[in-house]
């Protein structure tokens, strides 16, 4: 799979959850975590390896837009993405953290759509713990 299809795949899920925000973090076992924001609530939606997450990052920074570009400073931007049946535009937000990129997509969709899924989303999260799902 493409970092292209990946990237489009967790952005759909994001969206029929209900997510405002993607937001992609190092965690202390060495793997990239991505949790989704609905309102104030953010929940973990899956983990990745440094590698899948490596392609993420090439593909957003090569196709993004970037209002701002200083090496070292946050990055700010827009990016479309076709996958012929869907048309996304996320706001991008790269903070470089030691040793790590921050990633940050916020979802433009309508704000008048409801987390429907959202709940039975959480109902299936195995009792509080997050079920290590690896990207191959």
């Amino acid at each position: 799979m493409t970092a292209q299809h990946r990237l489009i795949e967790i952005i759909c899920n994001a969206i029929e959850i209900g997510a405002n925000d993607i937001h992609f973090m190092l965690e202390n076992n060495g793997l990239v975590l991505i949790q989704l924001r609905t309102g104030n609530l953010m929940v973990p939606y899956l983990q990745i390896t440094p590698e899948n997450y490596k392609q993420i990052l090439d593909y957003i920074e090569l196709h993004t837009t970037f209002e701002t570009f200083s090496k070292g400073q946050m990055q700010m931007g827009i990016v479309t993405l076709n996958d012929n049946r869907n048309v996304l535009e996320c706001f991008v937000s790269i903070l470089p953290i030691t040793k790590f990129k921050s990633l940050v997509l916020r979802l433009n969709k309508s704000p008048n759509k409801k987390n429907k899924n959202l709940r039975r989303y959480l109902e299936n999260l195995p009792s509080g713990l997050i079920e290590a799902i690896i990207l191959k």
